[in-house]
């Protein structure tokens, strides 16, 4: 299938920016509002997490997104070029905290429980020397 937006980014936070804003913008007339911010958030996490533990913080590599918009839903396709295949659980605790008290409030630890709580389907593939982290959320009505 031919995906309805396809963008090669640098893993710097402008870019990273940019394509949620331009993902959010063009999911945002097919699905509810709910939906579309839930899709911003999950890729701004996942392309998060390939900055720091795919290319370890170094943001020069590029990174690939694909949107994929059909009848079943939306699904986004996040493909790095990091040297470590890798794999996602299907369940993530949220670090404990005591949200009264912002001293123990963790510096992170919240992507994946995010990335899993917020879509429908999360899966990985590894071609050749690319990942592709494969995000999917069934479609709802605007």
């Amino acid at each position: 299938m031919t995906p309805a937006l396809s963008v090669t980014i640098p893993g710097d936070a402008e870019g990273i920016s940019a394509i949620c804003r331009d993902i959010r913008l063009e999911v945002a007339g097919r699905t509810d509002p709910d939906m579309a911010a839930r899709v911003e958030l999950v890729l701004a996490e996942a392309l998060n997490n390939v900055v720091e533990h795919g290319y370890q913080g170094r943001s020069e590599h590029p990174i690939q997104v694909e949107l994929h918009l059909d009848s079943a839903g939306i699904r986004l396709v996040v493909i790095d070029h990091s040297q470590q295949s890798f794999s996602i659980p299907t369940h993530a605790s949220m670090p404990d905290f005591n949200p009264d008290d912002p001293d123990t409030f963790p510096e992170g630890g919240f992507g994946l429980a995010i990335i899993l709580q917020c879509t429908d389907q999360v899966t990985t593939e590894r071609h050749g020397d690319a990942n592709h982290l494969i995000l999917e959320f069934r479609k709802t009505e605007p």
